[in-house]
This record gives structure tokens, C-alpha cells and sequence, in this order.
């Protein structure tokens, strides 16, 4: 049920398309930040309110602009956008819908990729979190993300040794684990080396690793002590009708 005053105010649905239109229309990076971050958070967990704006994002079109979000070159402003998202696939229409537009841009983000540069490691594990949920119980997803070159670059993470978080080399094993299911894909990660077994030898996950470490969604808060700047607006050219109903 509309909130007409007090806490439920913040998230009644009418107040989505508020952030939307921020979205489309701001080009300050802390307030871009701000509202993908206010997404992630209104769109945590699976409470009924969170439920019902992960479908209100997606009617209202709000995934293409979402995704866009990905290509500026911020790293905070792609972190906040990477665990939003990541929060949004929970939705099994928004999985799909996500699978098919929002993997390029992701892939783009990982190691490796034309969209690397300048990405800290925090944000790469916002990055492989959204990954993991999207590809998580959808072949189609995870063939999606092979094709865009996903998989030898989500290798590069799981075999590295003090690169990146604890958390997010756990991660990337996990998603390896799940692809290795995928008979195609598993000849893939034959010919790099990986196997089933480098996830089942990794040690209990340790997430005391100087990241913040959100227990009750399973990802790393969002820091406000980033500094951003350079920032530009979401490309005019990018069309926020492009998925999504």
C-alpha cells in the first residue's frame, strides 16, 4: 500500500520514477551515486515493499537507464550502479531482461576489459555480485556471458592471489562452479586451467578483509568516503526505452 507519511514514504512506489528522472537528467556524480545507491538499497533483500519496486524499476523502464550508469567514468558511480543491479536481477523477468543488456557493460567493467581502467577493487566485486545473481539458475544468462568474453576474464579473479577482495575471489569461483555444469562451457574453463576442485579447496570465506561487509544482503556497503570527480551525464544517445515492460 501508497505511504502518506512517516518511513514509509521512502518507498512507495511513485518515489521510483523520482530517482529515474535524477538519473536521466543529473550529470553531478554524488547525486548520481546517491540515487543508484538509494535504488540498491530500497531494492535489498526480499521483503514485499522490495519485491514491488524491483517490478516498478522495470515498468517504469528503469533498467536500460540503470545498466547506462555502467559506462561513465566513475568508479563510484559504477560500484552503487554494479550492486544495484545486482539487487534487481533477483526479479526473475528483470534476470532475463538483464542477461541479454546489461552483461556487455558488465563484462566491459571486469579485468581485461576496454572499461577496466580505474576500476578499484571494490567496485569489481560490486561487479562480479551482479554477475553472479544474473547468471545464478539461467544457462541462457551464463551463455550470454560467455559470448561477450566473460568467462576467461572471471578466471583471471578466481586464480589471482592478493589482487582482490577475499570476497570477491570467492565469488568468482562460485559463478566458475556453476558454469562448470554447462558442458559447453566447461571444455572453456578446462582450456584455462580451472576446474571444479579450486572452488571446493578455497578455505571458509573470510569477509574481514578492511571491507565493510553486509551480512543481511551478501555485499559490501557502499562506501561514502569515495571522492568523485569527472564525471559525465548518461549518454544522451543511450534510449531508456530499450528493455524492459
Amino acid at each position: 500500500p501508497e505511504h502518506t507519511s512517516g518511513v514509509g514514504l521512502l518507498w512507495q512506489t511513485s518515489v521510483i520514477r523520482v530517482y529515474l528522472d535524477l538519473l536521466l537528467e543529473c550529470s553531478n556524480p554524488e547525486t548520481l551515486e546517491g540515487a543508484a545507491g538509494a535504488l540498491q538499497n530500497l531494492t535489498a533483500c526480499n521483503w514485499e515493499p522490495a519485491q514491488t519496486i524491483r517490478e516498478t524499476v522495470r515498468k517504469e523502464k528503469g533498467l536500460s537507464v540503470i545498466t547506462s550508469l555502467l559506462r561513465l567514468p566513475n568508479d563510484p558511480v559504477v560500484r552503487a550502479t554494479a550492486f544495484c543491479l545486482r539487487n534487481l536481477a533477483i526479479d526473475v523477468k528483470n534476470k532475463e531482461l538483464l542477461g541479454k543488456h546489461a552483461t556487455p557493460d558488465l563484462v566491459k567493467r571486469l579485468p581485461g576489459g576496454e572499461g577496466a581502467a580505474g576500476i578499484t577493487d571494490m567496485t569489481i566485486s560490486g561487479v562480479v555480485s551482479a554477475v553472479a545473481e544474473i547468471v545464478a539458475e539461467s544457462t541462457e544468462n551464463a551463455r550470454i556471458f560467455r559470448d561477450h568474453d566473460g568467462v576467461h576474464r572471471l578466471v583471471e579473479i578466481a586464480r589471482s592471489q592478493d589482487v582482490y577482495t577475499k570476497h570477491c575471489v570467492y565469488t568468482a569461483n562460485k559463478i566458475l562452479s556453476l558454469f562448470w555444469e554447462i558442458k559447453d562451457i566447461r571444455k572453456i574453463l578446462k582450456a584455462l586451467s580451472w576446474n571444479v576442485s579450486c572452488f571446493t579447496r578455497l578455505q571458509t570465506l573470510d569477509k574481514s578483509d578492511g571491507m565493510e561487509f553486509d551480512e543481511t544482503r551478501n555485499q559490501f556497503r557502499i562506501s561514502d568516503e569515495d571522492h568523485m570527480m569527472g564525471c559525465t551525464s548518461p549518454d544522451p544517445t543511450f534510449d531508456s526505452h530499450t528493455f524492459g515492460n
